[in-house]
């Protein structure tokens, strides 16, 4: 049960559910398109009184780019909230984005409004090839420019270490062979271990010698000294 109300200047919210940790564990790999997401992302920007915030601010364009780095043949999806002179979300707007890739070229993607989110603009852009893209958002509605915001995103391929992820023997053997090393199997690491400690330098030996003070007839006699003065001295000064 979720319920709303107005709370002075403010708003409140109440949600009486114990269990919608279960959503986001059924629709976690959906990540940012989860419902679960959206759900509790608009509840909070209501309660924080987001509406408010984007009257105040008039026309405005939000560009989205849900990653920063895309494999190369992957689509990329670009997403662009607007609000109109009012500071309202609106569907009516046209929005565009120039994207100018790695070539220097710069293309013009249209964006279209969608169908379940007011103000939202949306679209997919297909990259050509690797390197850094920079898209600048804008949009106007009856012929008055609401704004522009720009993004950056790259196209690369993945990191070629990643493709195989088996260990490489004849690899690790070169690295251990030119750094002064060794290799080792993963089933001689006993006998590596052995040979480890047998590499190391021997240990100190520690020789203990005692030198029993009693039975220095002048050390003794110092001692006796001591400890009678020290009662002289006490007496003497009414010490405790």
């Amino acid at each position: 049960m979720l319920a709303v109300e107005h709370y002075g200047k403010g708003l409140s919210a109440a949600f009486a559910g114990d269990t919608t940790y279960r959503w986001q564990l059924s629709l976690r790999t959906m990540g940012l398109n989860s419902p679960y997401n959206r759900f509790w992302g608009q509840l909070i920007r209501w309660v924080a009184g987001e509406s408010n915030i984007k009257t105040a601010q008039g026309p405005s364009v939000l560009a989205m780019i849900r990653r920063e780095r895309f494999d190369p043949g992957e689509p990329v999806d670009l997403q662009a909230e607007v609000t109109d002179e009012h500071g309202q979300l609106t569907q009516y707007a046209s929005a565009e984005v120039d994207i100018t890739g790695p070539d220097s070229k710069t293309q013009r993607i249209q964006l279209y409004a969608s169908d379940t989110n007011t103000g939202m603009y949306e679209n997919n852009f297909m990259p050509t090839g690797s390197g850094k893209y920079h898209a600048v958002f804008s949009a106007t509605h009856n012929g008055q420019k609401l704004g522009n915001d720009a993004s950056d995103f790259y196209v690369a391929a993945p990191v070629s270490e990643m493709d195989n992820l088996a260990a490489d023997p004849k690899t690790l053997e070169e690295i251990a062979s030119r750094t002064g090393g060794s290799y080792s199997e993963l089933a001689d690491i006993p006998l590596l271990a052995h040979r480890l400690e047998a590499a190391l330098p021997p240990a100190n030996q520690v020789k203990r010698t005692s030198f029993p003070l009693y039975e220095d007839r002048l050390f003794f006699l110092l001692f006796v000294m001591s400890l009678t003065m020290e009662w002289f001295l006490r007496r003497k000064w009414q010490l405790q």
